[in-house]
């Protein structure tokens, strides 16, 4: 279903009943990352509520970067919530997912019952974690900049994209990611 946010509307999976479960999911997933949790949480017992963030899948894409900041992202769940007539529901990120799971658990506390960020550790934590995570951490830099990603990413037909988002091997890093070609 879609959810009418203001400015912009949600593609939004909403299943089951009982106490709320909102799964964020990361970049460049969509809601469909968590397919197989879903079920699971459902048989036991929960509404789960999985939206394409904005900016990815069937939801809205607004063009100017500014739509994309940290208070905006939270207010999309907060608005989500209210129009699902949601008081506190629990919130389960996974990459970006969990980045905004965490903002969203520091500004608007009183909206959640409890929080669960995957891969991605509390902000604080990972501005002390030293070089090596910022090594690991390279691709977020490169989404900083307009067009540099895009272009990196469609050099030589997609060939760069391919490579970074193959599935693991043991020619990947520690992290789990390629490092960029020189």
């Amino acid at each position: 279903m879609n959810v009418h946010l203001g400015d912009v509307t949600l593609h939004v999976r909403d299943s089951g009943t009982g106490i709320p479960v909102v799964l964020l999911h990361g970049w460049p997933d969509t809601g469909d990352l968590w397919r197989h949790q879903v079920p699971a949480l459902t048989a036991a017992g929960y509404r789960v509520v999985a939206p394409d963030l904005r900016g990815f899948g069937g939801s809205s894409k607004p063009t100017d970067l500014a739509a994309y900041t940290a208070p905006i992202l939270v207010a999309d769940v907060i608005a989500l919530l209210d129009a699902l007539d949601i008081r506190r529901a629990h919130l389960v990120g996974h990459d970006w997912g969990a980045a905004v799971t965490w903002m969203t658990a520091a500004l608007a506390p009183d909206r959640v019952a409890s929080m669960t960020a995957l891969s991605v550790g509390h902000p604080v934590a990972f501005r002390s974690v030293g070089w090596r995570q910022r090594e690991m951490s390279w691709y977020m830099l490169l989404f900083q900049f307009a067009g540099i990603a895009e272009r990196w990413l469609s050099a030589d037909d997609f060939r760069n994209l391919r490579e970074w988002s193959a599935h693991r091997t043991s020619s990947l890093s520690s992290s789990g990611w390629r490092t960029p070609r020189r």
